[in-house]
């Protein structure tokens, strides 16, 4: 998830498909993802209907534009999280 973060993919963590021994750390883990990598935290059935949509779009217009593309890099969030 890392390199997926530098390289400014999106980043979609299944929350049911992850675990932990402990639930708060199992939160912790998630939130973390969330506000410092940038991730969606989605449930299984989201990602399944976002695999049949996907699936579905006849062609490649149909489908959503990758939004790394409209996001700041990771340099450019951390220029800007600093300037405030």
């Amino acid at each position: 998830m890392i390199d997926a973060f530098y390289l400014n993919y999106d980043i979609s963590v299944i929350s049911d498909a992850v675990s932990s021994p402990h639930r708060d750390a199992h939160d912790y883990a998630l939130n973390y993802m969330r506000q410092y990598h940038r991730a969606k935290i989605i449930t299984s059935d989201q990602a399944l209907a976002q695999f049949r949509a996907d699936a579905a779009a006849p062609n490649k217009d149909d489908r959503p534009a990758p939004l790394a593309a409209a996001r700041p890099s990771y340099a450019e969030w951390g220029r800007a999280s600093r300037t405030g």
